[in-house]
Parts: structure tokens; sequence; C-alpha cells
């Protein structure tokens, strides 16, 4: 089941938006993922098959970024 996981990160520029774009389609294939540089809280979107924000939480945190999911 496809679903909607906004949060808020500190990715700063287009290079980065490919590494955690790459690294999300990865564990979670047919995902869609973008980040608003323009936005102040650099919002993250993904849609897709994510069990749990967790997933996407823990996976920036490795990647060195910080990550708040929206309510």
């Amino acid at each position: 089941m496809r679903n909607l996981k906004i949060f808020s990160t500190d990715i700063e520029n287009r290079t980065q938006v490919k590494d955690v774009s790459t690294a999300i389609c990865s564990l979670f294939p047919g995902s869609i993922v973008t980040v608003d540089l323009e936005d102040c809280d650099k919002v993250l979107r993904v849609d897709g098959n994510i069990p749990s924000s967790e997933y996407i939480i823990s996976l920036l945190s490795k990647l060195g970024f910080r990550c708040q999911e929206l309510e």
C-alpha cells in the first residue's frame, strides 16, 4: 500500500538529494522522492510502500542528515 510521508530535513543541495533519493529507492523500489530545497524546512516527500516513518528517519540519520516527520 502506497502512502505519503513528509519530513523536515537539513538536505542542502541537489547532490545530497540524489544520494538520499538513491538510498531510499534502493530500499523501497518504486518510491517517488522529492525535496523542496527552496523551503526553509528542506521538505522531503516520499511516496511509496514505506512501512513506517522510522525507516526513513533512520536511513537519513545513517547518511548524516537530520530528519523529522512533519504532521
